[in-house]
């Protein structure tokens, strides 16, 4: 079994841009590759640190988080953020590392859950 995900994810900013001109664009589609064969996901050390590499890589699928007063990028940021990063950790399966991720962002479980 690979012990390496793939983040994938179009941006966000078709779903949520008012124009529509910009919701007729096909968005663009970016993926990255996380190895964690390296490391024990029974262990906290081993989540915390796939996490970090989850979080590294959904900056790279997404961008930086956009500074100054424009709420509408913030939002499309942390949507797209949040959204691969949901997508990635119920892939992999591990109920405590979705707990984990959970807990870290204020999320309820269920929601996880439901992925």
């Amino acid at each position: 079994m690979s012990r390496t995900i793939k983040l994938a994810a179009a941006a966000f900013f078709a779903a949520v841009t008012l124009t529509p001109a910009a919701m007729a664009q096909r968005p663009e589609q970016r993926s990255v590759s996380v190895f964690y064969g390296d490391l024990n996901l029974n262990s906290t050390g081993g989540e915390e640190t796939l996490l970090k590499r989850i979080r590294f890589a959904s900056q790279k699928i997404c961008g930086r988080s956009p500074g100054g007063t424009m709420l509408i990028n913030v939002e499309i940021f942390r949507t797209c953020k949040n959204g691969v990063m949901v997508q990635t950790i119920s892939s992999i399966g591990s109920a405590s590392l979705s707990a984990r991720f959970a807990s870290l962002v204020g999320a309820p479980e269920t929601m996880m859950a439901q992925r």
